[in-house]
């Protein structure tokens, strides 16, 4: 029976539980057939509020400082205290502790309980559409003691399914691209991503195919960069002040987004006036509040819908794509973000994750057979990973058998000018790029060889006028900023000046910010304990500037015992030379003054081991890293791969009043990847050859016994053998004394000349090659879809083949 049936058939008032789409599409459809039922609706929260209790932002605020923890946790600990018994003592110390703040709630009248709940439901039946887990049966148990609930689910099946597999997910977007220009209305449609790969491919296919789309969820507020400023903007010293500064941005403003934001925003900070006497709280509610609240998107008439599976829960519609049936994430495993463990949540008569997840795949499972149309498909690859079918198929497959997914080919497609012309660029690229001539070429050539012309982009850098709009007032450099430069100084512009596309942190960023914390923090300790690991960590997640999801604090946590094994070794490294730590995150600036501005060159050296001798100090650079070795020393003459070089100039300035020689240069692996089989070493004796120092180290015998004294056994220097007679082997990574000094100059001179270039706004398109033709620049760039690069833009240079040859270089004056 459906819910439409329930209504009509039924002779006496009802209460109908379900969500709004729901009740949304049911008085549409009652509208229509001239139906009139006495009905009231209720929400599953509504449920909630009136069979368990209500809270506001008042009792989040009370829990919040009794429990010392974020707003945001709090507000899952609400639910559980739905199941709470304040009467009952629990094993577990936790449930305990919510038992007594719940009681500390209801005395201070911080949580209200619903008085009519029983003249609510009196004569009255009751239809619910709700998910079957625990919350909402002990909520519908409640109702039961008063009146009948009849549970009403969808009963008619699927009339199609279509299923198939593509190489890559551009294939599969396009083909749904071509199937959706077959169709006559997309508004009863629904395209659904399994994985975030595909989102920037959809966007991209469908407005090549002039399709229309809307997106079902609207964006976070806390995602939109000015309110990620407005909260930048508050001081916590002066609340009030930095409230009205940062709210006075919004306003005067032309644009309909920002007015719809300040609109939110000022109702959410009203909301939260009585809390201002503790800014601190104030704001974390602030936050919490922004993290939860959506701005609704803008809708087109037409357009197809956009969302992931979770938008199509309580929604019908027609017709269903979804791409990305993968492995993995679909359907989306739940990972409850709670602080309850399995027996916690046995106590309180919840289900366990595992149970949760199958009553998740048979939800899906019976939510999917009953859309009249589906079609399944993944890609075998996406832009960052591998993809595989996923096992969900096979059940769905059980119950529908599946129909092979209609193929559509361009030539048979209606007539789009736009998507034929970017068709016939492909088509001419590929000519020009393998000198092979497709046979559908000479079609197209005729219609758009004026368009085909080969692009010649004018663009070579920013006129003066706007140079002064977009560069800051105060100009910084890092060996960051100079090594993109050097490698192309139209990424600068894009990466450094207009900030086109900040790049995300990623988890390998943030165990390296972690390791480095914990390195500069507890380089005192003999050892690290896991209680010494976790402080630290909750300390670095709290200064963060953003959220971690479950998977990354599993880990940052799951590092523990790798962090461990690199302290131990590091220390024992240190132990072992003559050398001995001057300074951990050493951070130093140094001042240049060009065309009358004041710009700061500023870096920050990991590590500095010194050994003193007749009042000269001996010095080592060290950088960790968390991924490969980037040092090539060479690369040096023009101006990349090569940080610890270019901190040279700031170490002259560092020991500004003290003689110094640089010994070496090394990078230091603190994140081993897990090792792999190899025969005759033991995973401990691969770990440590793995933390051996990467880098160049002073042409000097003595010098490398006083660095490493234990050399004739195994040198924690990585490469670094001597032969018999006590000479380096010729493979080994050295540098002349004589290489240094005029290394120094060069750098300082490809330093100014760097700044001196973005002064001017010299920002052209110009990648670099090796004479090998190997590529420098634009593998990982972030921004080749919308760099318009040509072949001859790229600059090849003549890269010095060893350190000797750089030597020469730098001797012989030659151009870099």
């Amino acid at each position: 029976m459906t819910l439409y049936e329930a209504v009509k058939q039924s002779q006496k008032p009802f209460i109908i539980i379900t969500d709004n789409e729901t009740k949304r599409a049911l008085l549409n459809r009652l509208s229509k057939e001239k139906v009139f039922k006495s009905m009231q609706f209720l929400t599953q929260k509504d449920l909630y509020e009136k069979v368990f209790f209500t809270y506001n932002d008042q009792t989040i605020y009370k829990a919040s400082g009794m429990l010392s923890l974020k707003p945001s946790i709090v507000e899952t600990i609400m639910k559980h205290l739905y199941m709470i018994d304040v009467q009952n003592a629990y094993e577990s110390d936790w449930l305990n502790q919510l038992r007594n703040l719940k009681k500390t709630l209801i005395n201070q009248k911080l949580i209200t309980y619903y008085p009519h709940l029983k003249t609510l439901l009196r004569g009255k039946a009751v239809l619910t559409t709700l998910e079957d887990n625990a919350l909402n049966a002990m909520a519908l148990k409640q109702v039961k003691t008063y009146t009948d609930v009849t549970y009403i689910k969808p009963t008619y099946m699927t009339s199609s399914i279509f299923s198939d597999r593509f190489e890559t997910i551009e294939e599969e977007v396009v083909q749904l691209a071509l199937r959706l220009r077959q169709s006559k209305d997309l508004s009863e449609q629904c395209i659904v991503y399994n994985h975030e790969d595909y989102l920037p491919v959809i966007k991209r296919v469908m407005a090549q195919f002039e399709i229309p789309v809307s997106f079902i969820q609207g964006d976070k507020m806390l995602s939109y960069p000015p309110i990620q400023g407005f909260l930048e903007t508050l001081d916590v010293s002066d609340l009030e002040g930095s409230l009205h500064q940062a709210l006075d941005v919004f306003k005067n403003t032309s644009s309909s987004l920002m007015r719809r934001l300040y609109t939110k925003l000022l109702q959410i900070v009203n909301n939260l006036v009585p809390y201002a006497s503790d800014p601190e709280a104030f704001i974390a509610l602030l936050k919490h509040r922004l993290e939860n609240t959506r701005i609704s998107p803008q809708t087109l008439e037409g357009a197809i819908l956009i969302g992931t599976l979770n938008d199509i829960k309580h929604r019908f519609f027609q017709t269903v794509h979804i791409l990305g049936c993968c492995e993995g994430v679909f359907p989306p495993i739940l990972k409850p973000y709670d602080t309850l463990n399995n027996e916690e949540r046995s106590a309180l008569g919840l289900d366990d994750i595992q149970t949760l997840n199958k009553k998740q795949k048979s939800f899906w499972l019976e939510r999917l057979t009953t859309i009249p149309e589906v079609y399944l498909s993944y890609a075998k690859r996406g832009m960052t990973e591998q993809f595989y079918r996923a096992n969900f198929l096979d059940d769905i497959n059980a119950i529908v058998a599946f129909k092979p997914f209609p193929i559509f080919k361009v030539e048979t497609q209606r007539y789009s000018e736009r998507f034929d012309l970017l068709y016939a660029k492909e088509l001419l690229d590929y000519h020009q790029k393998t000198n092979i001539k497709p046979s559908a070429l000479s079609d197209y050539y005729t219609w758009f060889k004026d368009a085909l012309k080969p692009h010649s982009p004018s663009f070579k850098g920013l006129n003066p006028s706007t140079l002064e709009d977009v560069l800051p007032k105060k100009l910084s450099f890092s060996y960051t900023k100079l090594t993109t430069f050097y490698k192309c100084q139209f990424r600068y512009l894009l990466e450094h000046v207009l900030k086109v596309d900040e790049p995300f942190e990623t988890l390998a960023i943030d165990i390296g910010q972690f390791f480095h914390t914990v390195l500069e923090k507890h380089y005192g300790c003999d050892e690290l304990t896991d209680g010494l690991l976790e402080e630290t960590l909750v300390q670095t997640v709290d200064e963060a500037k953003r959220g971690y999801t479950e998977r990354e604090m599993f880990f940052l946590r799951n590092s523990y015992e790798t962090l461990k094994r690199v302290f131990k070794e590091i220390k024992a490294q240190e132990a072992k030379s003559e050398y001995r730590v001057l300074g951990r995150e050493v951070t130093i600036q140094k001042q240049y003054d060009i065309e009358g501005k004041s710009i700061r060159f500023s870096g920050i050296i990991d590590k500095l081991l010194v050994r003193y001798e007749e009042d000269t100090a001996n010095v080592l650079l060290f950088d960790y890293k968390t991924g490969n070795p980037t040092l090539k020393l060479h690369h040096s003459f023009y101006g990349f791969d090569s940080q610890l070089v270019f901190y040279m100039v700031l170490l002259k300035t560092y020991f500004e009043n003290e003689s110094y020689k640089i010994n070496g240069f090394y990078e230091q692996l603190v994140f081993p990847k897990p090792p792999k089989s190899e025969d005759g070493k033991t995973k401990i004796e691969q770990i440590q050859e793995s933390l051996k120092w990467v880098g160049y180290t002073v042409d000097d015998v003595k010098e490398v016994h006083r660095i490493d004294p234990n050399l004739k056994n195994e040198s924690m220097i990585k490469g670094m053998r001597l032969k018999n007679d006590g000479n380096f082997y010729s493979n080994v990574k050295v540098f002349s004394k004589d290489l240094l000094e005029p290394l120094n100059q060069h750098i300082e001179q490809k330093i100014t000349e760097a700044i001196q270039g973005v002064l001017r706004g010299d920002f052209k398109i110009n990648p670099k090659r090796n004479q090998k033709n190997q590529e420098l620049s634009c593998t990982y760039c972030q921004f080749n879809d919308i760099c318009y690069k040509r072949y001859e833009d790229y600059e090849t240079l003549d890269i010095p083949e060893n350190i000797d040859a750089l030597l020469d270089r730098l001797q012989g004056g030659e151009k870099s």
